[in-house]
């Protein structure tokens, strides 16, 4: 929140983004504080500092405010978040900002939604899967909040004891020594149990803080899923 001492002093003029402002200028305001207020690109109206997707004044789509992709949705950062929200809340953003509602608009306006578009695709990707939304928390709990979650679980397993090595690899064999469907279908509930005591241990150990806790246990869950994945298209085929 900026201080209410903090008042409007001067308005300055610096160049946006090449990425989102294809040359064009936006107006910022800056108070004793020192801290930027960014004005609507369209209207220059002084916005408040928590942004919104639209102006209040002139209606117009503003540029993605930078924040972490769980208060992009609209929802607290946390593992055990609710599915039904978070698609809720994806499916009421894309109906505002998708780019078939630009089709008339300024070029302006048009980029500015497909660079919505896009980081709505990414907190789609992101939030919908425990493993990269998990990776996503530790990032932030870490300081570090650019979106670059890893796939790579090669390196991963390194870092687990023999016993979950071992774990890992029975499952692995119950799998492959799977002869029919029914046998796989008992394997698959056997993981989703799993699957569910891990993400409480994930959940559980996040609220602590254990954050090294809780990266053992998500890398787990990443080899888990990928076991799951091989075995539903082993029923599939």
């Amino acid at each position: 929140m900026i201080p209410r001492w903090c008042v409007q002093l001067y308005r300055l003029t610096v160049p946006t983004l090449p990425s989102t402002s294809r040359g064009m200028t936006t107006v910022v305001n800056r108070g004793f504080c020192g801290k930027v207020i960014p004005n609507c690109w369209s209207c220059l109206t002084c916005k408040n500092a928590r942004s919104t997707l639209f102006c209040d004044k002139c209606g117009q789509l503003q540029p993605p405010s930078k924040v972490n992709l769980f208060e992009y949705v609209g929802i607290q950062a946390r593992f055990d978040i609710d599915e039904s929200e978070v698609k809720k809340k994806l499916i009421q953003l894309s109906s505002k900002i998708h780019p078939d509602k630009f089709s008339t608009a300024t070029q302006r306006e048009k980029d500015l939604s497909e660079e919505h578009t896009r980081l709505l695709s990414t907190a789609r990707s992101m939030l919908n899967d425990p493993v990269k939304r998990g990776r996503y928390l530790i990032q932030l709990a870490k300081g570090d909040k650019h979106i670059h979650v890893e796939d790579d679980d090669v390196q991963k397993r390194e870092s687990f004891s023999p016993e979950i090595l071992m774990e890992i690899f029975e499952l692995n064999e119950k799998v492959e020594d799977a002869l029919n469907e029914k046998e796989k279908e008992e394997i698959l509930k056997e993981i989703g149990e799993r699957r569910t005591e891990m993400e409480k241990r994930i959940t559980n150990a996040l609220k602590k803080g254990s954050i090294d806790e809780a990266e053992k246990e998500i890398n787990k869950l990443a080899y888990l899923q990928s076991i799951r994945m091989r075995l539903m298209d082993s029923i599939r085929g």
